[in-house]
């Protein structure tokens, strides 16, 4: 069995090496991680329905992340308001920090305003038969976005390495 790690770059085993970790300790270590966990706990996202998908995501990553970016946003202004002075970069992370949450946020409203409801209406549409799968999505596009059917302020958050690289001293 060939596992990967380091997103997908790296096997296992080069990881280990690189990083000075015995390969069966890690394996072994693995192995007995596995075979802890509560299979009956977790959740069957492979044979759970789109609308319970779309539920866990903004019950538990959305309120998650609503819940703690104030939390983030304050001590960031801690310590940059006690160490800016000092070290400039740390202002460069603010404004990277402020412009990713503001990012983020436009997507998660997106989602929920539009994206989700939408998944959901598809989905009650093709248990109910009521009507075709392209007549709901028409109407609830048409209901969102206007007669043309089209978003006009859908975004994704893209990776924004070009806008803070953090020196390597």
């Amino acid at each position: 069995m060939c596992l990967r790690c380091c997103d997908g770059d790296k096997t296992l085993e080069q990881a280990c090496w690189e990083n000075g970790v015995e390969v069966l300790r890690a394996h072994s270590l693995l192995q007995r991680t596995i075979a802890e966990i509560d299979d009956s706990s977790l959740d069957d996202w492979l044979h759970a329905s789109l609308s319970g998908l779309c539920d866990h995501i903004e019950q538990t990553h959305h309120e998650y992340l609503k819940n703690t970016f104030p939390t983030l946003t304050r001590l960031i202004a801690d310590v940059v308001g006690t160490h800016g002075d000092a070290d400039a970069e740390l202002g460069e992370l603010q404004d990277y920090f402020v412009g990713w949450r503001s990012e983020i946020l436009n997507v998660m409203a997106t989602e929920e305003r539009d994206l989700f409801p939408a998944i959901r209406t598809v989905e009650e549409a093709r248990s109910n038969k009521e009507r075709s799968v392209r007549t709901t999505i028409s109407a609830n596009c048409r209901c969102r976005f206007g007669e043309s059917g089209l978003p006009t302020d859908v975004g994704f958050a893209a990776p924004r390495r070009d806008r803070y690289t953090p020196s390597r001293s």
